[in-house]
């Protein structure tokens, strides 16, 4: 879209972040072919080694997180400028969040022709929205990318849904046709099935810090959630958020084997 970025240490930022509506006008929706071609390679050798039985994700974030990122620059504490863009200039911000939205759509659906079987949009900066904002600048947004592959691919690809930091909107989440909401640690898995009715597989939602501790103290947390999700509709087990980077290696074993383990156990029960 016109920005350039560069790794400084571990996060990567943005040379020239989008501050004003002479840089919002010159943003273009690039060929995600083109502009991410490794990208599409990428996920082509993998799925030619992943066997039948092994959906590929693809992936993307929301738009309000990605101009969160793009009018920040890098990642920052309480996203002032992004927020003070929401407050000050809602209708550029707006402008630039349908920009991004019709990018996000051509990314996930080039992805979805490299060979992803389902989608995740992560909307890992929701969070620092308010309910009221994050219905009027985050959900609707996403809820156009969401139609946008239904329209195209119906059923055959699956679309999952996390909203970090927005439990509060779970049901206004399950209201926009994916399949799968994912949840954060901070909403238990009762409460979501509560919230939800139990009408929709959801995903989650083991705090990654978890993964720090003993493998005794990761495999007795794992019981307690696999335990409170066995009346789901649909339960998909996975972390609350992304992995930490200093997470010992053996421990992700660790849990991926114990899961399955205990899957295994509870069917058979």
């Amino acid at each position: 879209m016109n920005l350039s970025f560069k790794k400084d240490g571990s996060a990567p930022f943005f040379e020239n972040p989008v501050r004003d509506k002479n840089h919002v006008d010159h943003l273009r929706i690039p060929d995600p072919f083109e502009s991410n071609d490794y990208l599409m390679h990428a996920i082509r050798l993998v799925k030619n080694t992943l066997s039948a039985d092994k959906p590929l994700i693809g992936f993307t974030g929301s738009p309000w997180t990605l101009a969160a990122f793009m009018t920040e620059g890098e990642i920052t504490k309480n996203l002032e400028v992004a927020k003070a863009l929401l407050y000050r200039e809602p209708e550029l911000l707006m402008q630039l969040l349908n920009k991004i939205t019709e990018a996000v759509k051509l990314y996930v659906e080039a992805q979805i022709i490299a060979g992803a079987n389902i989608i995740q949009i992560f909307d890992s900066l929701a969070g620092h929205l308010s309910k009221h904002d994050f219905l009027q600048y985050s959900l609707p947004y996403i809820s156009d990318v969401v139609k946008y592959i239904k329209l195209k691919y119906g059923t055959r690809i699956p679309v999952i849904v996390f909203a970090r930091g927005a439990s509060h909107s779970i049901m206004e989440i399950q209201q926009i046709g994916s399949d799968v909401i994912s949840i954060d640690w901070t909403l238990s898995i009762k409460e979501a099935m509560a919230l939800t009715g139990n009408t929709i597989t959801l995903q989650g939602n083991l705090d990654p810090v978890v993964l720090l501790a003993s493998q005794p103290r990761i495999a007795g947390k794992v019981r307690e959630l696999m335990l409170e999700a066995i009346e789901l509709k649909g339960f998909i087990f996975n972390l609350g958020h992304g992995i930490l980077a200093t997470t010992p290696e053996a421990n992700v074993r660790y849990l991926v084997d114990y899961v399955h383990e205990r899957s295994t156990m509870l069917k058979l029960e």
